[in-house]
């Protein structure tokens, strides 16, 4: 009688767990309307384990989120080696440890004299977004008001700011005010304008369209699916397309859909980069996409939807792309490959040169970055100056480095606190050209202004 009893009590619980799995699976596969108060029954106990994990990560502050590690390093937070006289400005966007609230900074790229602050009203970006749309149910809570990255900054020539956070796309005026806010999708990536100051930067793009859901359904939780975006000054999308939907539509859909296991997350567009001359391989109005979980370039041309060039192979997890001349790109290889326990392996970054002409790769400052010791997993960029000198951000060990043209470093900056704890960059890019004197003028009626 006992085992009977056993033996019923086992058959329950393994009926039990199959229906709850069969639940699950019906939610997160399907997403349809049967069943919703089981669904919402097993959802509740499959997130218990995540809000547990989340409830524990919260017990430590935001400060100690945004600190790269926890430990005090025996740096300067500035330490300059040799002169420099460019005319060119530094935009950082970074965590003040000792503040404690994100910022974006204009420096002089000479001696890294702070000129102008940025400090965003986070709670302001709130208030001028739809939180009840299902992409922003939980910005607040998973954001805050500190914790926010003001990721994908760069400035007009009238002194606006734009950013992002996985978040909407802002942009304020010089003195910090919102101009506009939009939250059609959830930005990420970085973030380039033209020479009209039209926004290029990518999202991800919800509800999806038919093609993309076929593949996915119709869950926002299945599938990233990344998209192109081009908005105007005023902050109108101009321009939206998923990158899926590129990739299928140019018969490389299999990139995506035809591999062992289905991977929610397999483009990661991380950088849309505007061609804006006419040359021998691309064109004004093309866009090179960095495609970053498939270590892919992509040249792409919205005028008739087609990929003009897939570019792949001297790279792995890339972040950066720029447009050196007519036949000539730079990628930021990140140099990231995965192990068997799913753990990034990598030893240094590359700059990795891509040219049409010959369809080779070369590096460039390949044995600077093995001597400095610049590996970043996700991020970091590169700016090349006119005369041969070059700034870099090593974005998660910190710290920026700018080199001449001989290589050697004129002067390093760590994100450090008073107390030497270094804290995390988001990004940086370089004033040039018309812009620099037209900033300047601004920074100097900042008084009057602001």
């Amino acid at each position: 009688m006992k085992k009977t009893y056993f033996f019923l009590i086992v058959f329950f619980f393994l009926l039990l767990f199959i229906s709850y799995g069969a639940i699950l699976k019906y939610h997160y596969d399907i997403g349809g309307n049967k069943y919703k108060y089981l669904q919402k029954i097993s959802v509740f106990f499959a997130d218990m384990p995540f809000k547990a994990k989340n409830y524990l990560a919260k017990q430590y502050t935001d400060d100690e989120v945004k600190r790269i590690n926890n430990k005090k390093l025996k740096k300067k937070k500035f330490k300059k080696n040799l002169k420099s006289s460019r005319e060119e400005l530094l935009l950082i966007s970074r965590y003040d440890g000792d503040l404690k609230i994100p910022v974006v900074e204009i420096r002089d790229l000479n001696n890294l004299k702070v000129l102008h602050v940025y400090k965003p009203k986070i709670k302001k970006i709130y208030e001028k977004t739809n939180l009840n749309k299902l992409e922003f149910e939980t910005l607040i809570k998973d954001k805050g008001f500190n914790k926010f990255r003001i990721s994908g900054s760069v400035i007009t020539s009238k002194g606006e700011l734009i950013f992002h956070n996985s978040s909407p796309i802002v942009k304020t005026d010089f003195c910090g005010k919102i101009i506009w806010v939009n939250d059609n999708d959830k930005f990420h990536g970085s973030t380039n304008l033209d020479y009209l100051e039209n926004i290029y930067t990518s999202s991800r793009k919800f509800p999806f369209s038919k093609k993309v859901e076929f593949f996915v359904g119709n869950n926002y939780l299945n599938y990233e699916d990344d998209a192109v975006n081009i908005l105007n000054q005023t902050g109108k999308i101009v321009f939206n397309k998923s990158v899926t939907e590129i990739l299928i539509e140019n018969n490389l859909g299999h990139r995506i859909f035809s591999q062992q296991n289905f991977n929610p997350d397999p483009i990661q567009l991380n950088d849309v980069v505007p061609v804006q001359i006419n040359g021998p391989f691309f064109k004004k109005g093309d866009l090179f996409l960095s495609l970053r979980h498939l270590s892919m370039v992509i040249l792409y041309r919205p005028s008739n939807n087609k990929i003009v060039k897939v570019i792949e192979g001297g790279f792995n997890f890339q972040s950066d792309v720029d447009i050196i001349d007519d036949k000539t790109i730079s990628i930021y290889n990140n140099n990231v490959f995965l192990n068997h326990k799913n753990k990034q392996i990598i030893s240094n970054n590359e700059i990795v040169l891509y040219d049409f002409n010959t369809n080779t790769f070369s590096k460039k400052l390949e044995n600077v970055f093995k001597k400095l010791k610049i590996n970043s997993k996700r991020y970091g960029s590169i700016e090349a100056l006119s005369d041969g000198s070059t700034v870099i951000e090593d974005t998660e060990n910190g710290r920026i480095l700018y080199l001449n043209k001989e290589k050697e470093i004129i002067w390093e900056f760590n994100n450090l606190s008073n107390e030497n704890y270094i804290y995390n960059l988001f990004n940086l890019s370089v004033i040039k050209g018309n812009q620099i004197n037209k900033i300047k003028n601004l920074i100097l009626e900042k008084k009057q202004l602001c």
